[in-house]
């Protein structure tokens, strides 16, 4: 009897160690995605915008998504490994902001937003800012230069 438990304790054991190494593990922000954000939230809550940072699903971008609300307007924020991966993604976003193409170009992705979309860049993130409150927007302008994407 002792001898059926030790394999089948050795069989669960098996099991659950194949089955966690089957896993995906969660992406990190890299040191530069952390000061990036950080450079951020600074940023916003120095032009007085109290700020909050939450984790988001991922979505039709790549990248690691975060969430940044300030006040009753949001900021979806994508991190990615470094400025040329960052770039890839980005120019597969049409110049209306209404679509995006993935970077092997099999796919195409067409979008309706419930308002405008802005697409802004600096060093390893991007910032997408659906709306139209103009304040944000020149905020945006003024800390991560002229949209690259949007109305």
């Amino acid at each position: 009897m002792s001898k059926k438990r030790s394999i089948l304790g050795i069989l669960l054991l098996t099991v659950l160690l194949l089955v966690s190494g089957c896993t995906k593990s969660k992406p990190q922000l890299t040191e530069d995605n952390e000061k990036d954000l950080a450079n951020m939230i600074t940023y916003l809550e120095d032009q007085n915008y109290e700020s909050s940072v939450e984790e988001a699903d991922s979505d039709i971008f790549p990248g690691i998504r975060m969430r940044i609300k300030t006040g009753t307007e949001i900021l979806d924020v994508y991190f990615y490994e470094n400025p040329t991966t960052l770039e890839e993604v980005a120019s597969g976003i049409g110049k209306d902001g209404s679509s995006y193409q993935n970077k092997s170009k099999t796919k195409v992705i067409e979008i309706s937003w419930i308002s405008e979309p802005h697409f802004f860049k600096k060093n390893t993130m991007m910032v997408q800012y659906i709306g139209e409150d103009k304040n944000i927007i020149k905020l945006l302008t003024t800390y991560l230069g002229p949209q690259f994407a949007g109305m």
